[in-house]
């Protein structure tokens, strides 16, 4: 009489249910992390370009939104990393006196390309100084967003290491009023509510806010300068990423894993 194992009979059922299982699962995941959703980035520069300009040398590649030197304005549609094409999403910046290019030029020695962050994108911005006549510190608001999702906020702000440029150590920045909520580099030793910008260009860190709540379909960025040294309303602003994360009705959530557990359970009564 032959025996079989049960482990040689069941083994190979075993693991086409938990393949099923886990493709069901997956195509909740492409759901709940919002697969195409939209994504914006911004390069603060001081090429003295137009937005509406073609890209010129000193600017990061793809599609980037490239932001001149200016003063409080806004843009009404941003540019869609992922497609080209308008994302419905507009910043506004505001108490913004003016802004110029850092010390030693456009240039912060050091910066690499590394994750999103071209190395155009990283290696020059702006100084933002505070309009001191208006209440609050200088504020990129981003409006027009999807009330039902979340979005993560990341933050460059970087200036070159090694020069005598501490004054602007120190800064603080917000997104809603709440600090970051980690870092690109765990190894680095500061946080947004007491940012080295000389230190963040030798560690390549910059800051993140992972699932910011949109406030009436906005959110706010605030650049808070350290209030010290005879820079003490001038802070440094390189680039910013917006991505979405769509979040499903937790009704439409349950009811695809339950249809997909539903058509698992058919199959396995055939097979039977």
């Amino acid at each position: 009489m032959k025996i079989h194992q049960p482990c040689a009979i069941f083994a190979p059922s075993i693991f086409r249910f938990f393949a099923r299982f886990s493709g069901t699962l997956g195509i909740l995941a492409l759901v709940v992390t919002g697969e195409g959703a939209t994504v914006v980035q911004v390069d603060f520069n001081d090429n003295g370009d137009s937005i509406s300009a073609p890209p010129v040398a000193g600017d990061p590649g793809g599609n980037w939104n490239v932001i001149p030197l200016v003063n409080s304005g806004s843009v009404a549609n941003l540019t869609d990393f992922q497609t080209g094409g308008g994302s419905g999403v507009s910043m506004t910046l505001t108490n913004f006196s003016q802004s110029d290019s850092p010390p030693n030029g456009d240039s912060v020695f050091g910066w690499t390309s590394t994750a999103w962050v071209d190395i155009e994108a990283g290696a020059d911005g702006v100084q933002v100084v505070e309009d001191l006549s208006t209440p609050g510190p200088p504020s990129i608001v981003f409006g027009g967003l999807n009330p039902g999702s979340l979005y993560r906020v990341e933050v460059v702000a970087v200036v070159p290491f090694g020069q005598s440029i501490d004054q602007f150590d120190g800064s603080s920045f917000e997104v809603n009023g709440s600090a970051a909520t980690r870092n690109s580099n765990p190894g680095f030793p500061f946080d947004s509510t007491d940012w080295n910008l000389q230190l963040a260009t030798f560690f390549q860190a910059w800051m993140i806010w992972d699932d910011v709540v949109p406030s009436s379909g906005e959110i706010t960025v605030d650049l808070i300068p350290s209030g010290a040294g005879i820079f003490e309303d001038v802070t440094i602003i390189n680039a910013i990423r917006l991505e979405e994360f769509a979040i499903p009705e937790p009704s439409a959530s349950i009811l695809l894993l339950f249809g997909g557990l539903m058509g698992l359970s058919r199959r396995i009564r055939r097979r039977r």
